[in-house]
């Protein structure tokens, strides 16, 4: 028995996308995976993101306080559950947000908790519906929670008394570290995907780092920071620090000359031919990642060589300017935000030992010794004793009240730095040096490192270095974490998305189309066309695409394509979205003059979830007072068009109406056409 729309609940269909939910033997203590789960790689119920649809197997047993305890043990730096709605059933609903909740300890993107479907025969198992980046992702998640919430139902049961905290944590972390596998973990691509889903951004992962933000001309493209704007040279010469270097002062401004050493010898030669201090760093790292400033003797050096040796064999060893730590962002020639960097440290309050104000800094929430945090623990290693004992201090003194105490040479994030923000006290040549810098290397984007006495201050007049230029720039969520959106708002026209609208018909919907897709082009806008009943199965223009047969892969592979101005989908199958539809938001649906009920019912229940303009169908059509209810319930225009040959020009012109236009065809409509 397949799941459709007579047989669940809510009304929505599943068309088949799973075995059905198996109900044999005996009933679990607690809970388990009933039948096959399957992935939806479409939008389904209204979800704006991909699903994993399971059966659950339901025990007698309820869902205890203690396993919500549990897990917050187990995912130390995740938040807890929300409060249960109402009425709702506390195990399903507790699967539904702890999938969230572990997936998001593991820096996936998951921003809802889902769907739960019953069905009409409570024979059946409920189907649950995961939000998930990936469903291999989602079904380590659920078989995670299978195990453990049996066995630890069991623990509350009595049938076990043993202990295993331990092992929960080992387990956990083991989890999580699978996850983290399915979604790239550096400091920037959460935090676009974040932005997008605040601003209604679609967005998808395209494997390997790379996303898109948008949809088909009107798309972007970024790897962490880096964009599709940013280039292949430029980049390259970013990376390559004495080459960045050689480049600004070839260019007339303040770059580092970097000199190579191979080994510790010439390192120290180098140093006392040029003079000390001087730093060391590699040539081909990012991050602060084997950067030591300031160093004053051959020992330091030596020291210094040896530990970036164990991260690269390119090292650079530099003279050392003295002046605060800047980082300047700039996109697209104009500075958008600028933060002065602090080295690690503590200040003195004259009552507690180094030791002891190390241990309070490092109580702040914000850090930790992974990604999931903006700032990073302090530690006392040999770089931050090294540095105490030139101050006259070690880990047991107890600093004056008032005086800073610094534990890094250098001031990264990473590093144990902190940053704060500077942006109202650039100086205007500061600012112009920054943008000039950029654009000489001929970065869209860049983070532009300065060292200067004083960021208020004139370059010309203080002198200043710039010590480097990162053309993949992290943002750091303390000071910065609106760029993100700002940045996205700099690359995109709005939201992103180009015009769609779902056809509905049987033999009808196929013409109607065509004719949408000419009025369009008339207008200059390429439609793509997908679910085509007869020739290409997609086509963009009058252009075949080579797609697999059905409604979702059709629908992106257009949504991929940067010259695709419109989509337009023909739906005229009740089991056309049985993968879901290609995208989370359609902003028109269009029923035909032969849409039927069989089509009606198994596609208005999951369509009208995700439209978020209008509905458009001929005055004469017997369904107009069901779906003039179901308008107002989804809160959708109807638009009523006299009769059937006027609906391919009234869609074309709902489409290109701007979307907070109200046109007087639609006041119309709703006044009662």
């Amino acid at each position: 028995m397949n799941p459709d729309m007579s047989d669940i609940s809510d009304t929505s269909s599943l068309s088949n996308p799973s075995n059905p939910p198996d109900t044999s033997g005996p009933p679990p203590l607690f809970w388990r995976i009933s039948g096959n789960p399957a992935a939806l790689p479409g939008f389904r119920q209204g979800l704006r993101q991909p699903a994993l649809a399971v059966g659950v197997r339901r025990g007698a047993a309820g869902w205890p306080d203690s396993l919500d305890a549990a897990w917050r043990i187990a995912f130390p730096h995740a938040a807890g559950p929300e409060p249960l709605p109402p009425g709702s059933d506390p195990v399903l609903m507790r699967l539904l947000q702890w999938n969230r909740i572990i997936q998001r300890a593991a820096r996936l993107p998951i921003y809802e908790d889902g769907h739960i479907l019953r069905w009409r025969d409570k024979r059946h198992d409920p189907m649950l519906l995961l939000p998930g980046l990936e469903p291999q992702a989602t079904l380590l998640v659920v078989r995670w929670l299978e195990r453990w919430s049996n066995r630890l139902a069991a623990r509350e049961a009595g049938d076990a008394v043993e202990r295993f905290d331990d092992e929960l944590r080992t387990e956990a972390e083991h989890l999580l570290t699978q996850l983290k596998r399915h979604f790239p973990q550096n400091t920037n691509s959460l935090h676009f995907v974040d932005a997008a889903h605040a601003l209604d951004i679609p967005w998808q992962h395209l494997g390997g780092g790379i996303l898109q933000f948008g949809q088909g001309r009107q798309a972007r493209r970024m790897d962490s920071s880096f964009t599709d704007a940013t280039g292949n040279i430029a980049s390259r010469i970013a990376r390559h620090k004495a080459l960045t270097g050689n480049l600004l002062r070839r260019g007339g401004l303040p770059g580092s000359a970097p000199l190579s050493v191979t080994d510790a010898d010439a390192a120290v030669a180098t140093a006392e031919r040029i003079g000390y201090p001087v730093v060391i760093k590699p040539a081909d790292l990012d991050g602060g990642v084997g950067v030591a400033a300031g160093l004053g003797s051959a020992d330091e050096v030596r020291q210094a060589f040896e530990a970036a040796r164990k991260h690269t064999q390119e090292i650079l060893l530099e003279k050392h300017f003295h002046g605060r730590d800047y980082r300047l962002s700039v996109l697209n020639g104009r500075l958008l935000w600028a933060i002065e960097r602090v080295p690690g440290g503590v200040r003195g309050d004259g009552v507690h030992t180094v030791q002891e104000l190390v241990d309070e800094t490092n109580r702040d929430p914000r850090r930790s010794p992974t990604a999931a945090t903006p700032l990073y623990p302090l530690e006392l290693d040999d770089e931050a004793k090294t540095l105490l004992a030139a101050a006259g201090l070690d880990i047991d003194s107890v600093p004056a009240s008032g005086r800073q105490v610094t534990l890094r040479r250098t001031a990264n994030v990473s590093r144990g730095g902190y940053p704060v923000a500077v942006n109202d006290q650039v100086h205007a040549d500061n600012r112009a040096l920054a943008e000039r810098a950029t654009r000489l290397l001929g970065l869209d984007l860049a983070g532009i490192d300065l060292l200067i006495p004083d960021i208020a201050t004139s370059w010309r007049e203080s002198g200043a270095l710039i010590c480097e230029v990162n053309g993949q720039p992290q943002f750091n969520v303390v000071t910065a974490g609106h760029l993100y959106a700002e940045i996205l708002g700099h690359l995109l026209h709005g939201d992103g998305r180009i015009p769609s609208i779902a056809v509905l018909g049987r033999s009808a919907a196929g013409s109607l189309a065509d004719d949408i897709a000419q009025h369009l082009a008339a207008a200059g806008l390429q439609a793509g066309l997908a679910g085509v009943a007869n020739g290409p199965n997609a086509r963009i223009g009058a252009e075949p695409l080579a797609c697999p047969q059905n409604l979702h892969a059709q629908g992106n592979a257009l949504l991929l394509q940067p010259d695709t101005d419109a989509l337009i989908l023909q739906i005229a199958d009740p089991v056309a979205l049985e993968q879901g539809l290609p995208c989370d938001r359609i902003d028109h649906v269009l029923i035909a003059a032969d849409a039927d009920d069989a089509l009606l019912n198994a596609i208005l229940p999951q369509l009208l979830p995700a439209c978020r303009r209008s509905v458009i169908v001929a005055a004469a059509h017997a369904c107009v007072p069901r779906v003039q209810a179901t308008c107002a319930r989804h809160g959708l225009r109807l638009v009523i068009e006299p009769g059937d040959q006027g609906l391919a020009v009234c869609a074309v012109h709902m489409l290109l109406a701007p979307a907070a236009a109200s046109p007087a065809r639609e006041g119309r409509a709703q006044a009662g056409e």
